[in-house]
């Protein structure tokens, strides 16, 4: 496992989860680099050590959630003994939350940027919406390349979708990642993660149903902005509202 970082050597890590599954970092870079902080600018009081953002990419192969999970561990392992603050991005998200739920020592804050339902029964509400995403107009202009147009539709300005580094995604990859969570409900076992300062942020044109995300902060107890003129992409489509976001909470919970 390869982990690639950007910050300071020895600012506090950020572990970050990207979305897919079946993609890579690279849909978050450079995006995510601006919550990087060296001494001077950085805002979490707790090691004054500034802060580094730290990428892996998930397996490019079919392999259930729990190997996921297992890597996630890994990757906090090689990273030091002691907690991280975690950041999960759409699928990334979901998987926080399981690896979370396995191994809560590990992590110190979890920022949710547009999650996912977190159980199974919100799905079919969340495929209508996409489909209805990739009916309008602006999604049509982006022409016949599938992945910008499937991309595009979850953004508020689809036209967005230029700036991200767009990877295929294998559906065995996905097929694989939810097979053992088909039918799944967290709803009863979040709480328990309510010791641990969480963060959600979530775009209201996102078709995930802002009601998803309300749902997720206040099962973890944790908070929830909410972005306007915002899709999925809060970190493209909001840059300066969501890099506020995380620098303020992780300033506040860090402490």
């Amino acid at each position: 496992m390869e982990l690639i970082a950007h910050g300071p050597p020895e600012g506090r890590p950020l572990l970050v989860l990207h979305g897919g599954p079946g993609e890579t970092h690279h849909v978050l870079r450079p995006h995510l680099d601006a919550l990087a902080a060296d001494r001077a600018d950085n805002r979490d009081a707790r090691e004054g050590r500034g802060r580094r953002v730290v990428y892996y990419d998930q397996r490019r192969e079919p392999v259930d959630h729990h190997a996921h999970v297992a890597d996630v561990d890994r990757a906090r392992r090689l990273l030091g003994p002691t907690s991280v603050d975690l950041l999960g991005f759409s699928w990334g998200a979901l998987l926080a939350m399981l690896y979370a739920l396995e191994h809560p020592e590990g992590v110190a804050n979890m920022i949710l940027v547009s999650p996912p339902p977190v159980h199974g029964a919100a799905d079919a509400e969340v495929r209508a919406r996409v489909e209805l995403a990739m009916a309008r107009p602006e999604v049509l202009a982006l022409g016949n390349d599938p992945i910008a147009r499937r991309i595009g539709a979850f953004l508020f300005d689809p036209s967005r979708v230029r700036v991200l580094h767009l990877v295929a995604s294998d559906e065995a990859i996905g097929e694989a990642a939810y097979r053992g969570l088909a039918g799944f409900d967290l709803r009863s076992c979040l709480p328990s993660l309510r010791a641990i300062p969480t963060l959600v942020i979530h775009g209201e044109d996102d078709p995930i149903p802002t009601a998803t995300a309300r749902e997720t902060a206040e099962l973890l107890g944790g908070e929830l902005v909410l972005l306007e003129r915002c899709g999925h992409a809060p970190f493209v489509e909001a840059a300066e509202s969501f890099v506020f976001a995380v620098n303020e909470f992780l300033s506040r919970s860090s402490r």
